[in-house]
């Protein structure tokens, strides 16, 4: 068990981020910078290494990329994408996002509901 507080970067802090990601990947919404930092206890502003690592320790496992349901409120979209910061007026970028997304939603499918015991 991690014991360093949460403090970012620290493990206990990301397990925290890809629990809370895979939370929200699993009900397939988004979450902003900014609400993900008032989970997490962290400043919005960037950057964010903790989303870098995970980014790569997600794809090294063959798993979609987690992170890109991280978004800019302003814009809907991530910040960078596949290493380049995400263009909204580029086409591909937007296509490919949102196959992207989709895996990512499908990777993480709804935990299924209790059945009743009675």
């Amino acid at each position: 068990m991690a014991t360093d507080g949460g403090v970012p970067g620290g493990n206990a802090f990301k397990e925290s981020l890809r629990e809370t990601l895979v939370e929200f990947a699993r009900a397939k919404k988004r979450i902003s910078y900014v609400e993900l930092a008032r989970k997490l206890g962290r400043d919005a502003q960037g950057p964010w290494p903790e989303l870098d690592a995970l980014s790569a320790a997600e794809t090294e496992a063959g798993r979609p990329d987690l992170t890109l349901i991280v978004i800019q409120r302003e814009t809907g979209y991530p910040t960078r994408f596949r290493g380049h910061d995400f263009n909204t007026r580029n086409l591909d970028d937007l296509s490919e996002y949102g196959k992207a997304l989709k895996a990512v939603f499908q990777h993480f499918p709804p935990e299924p509901k209790p059945k009743p015991v009675w």
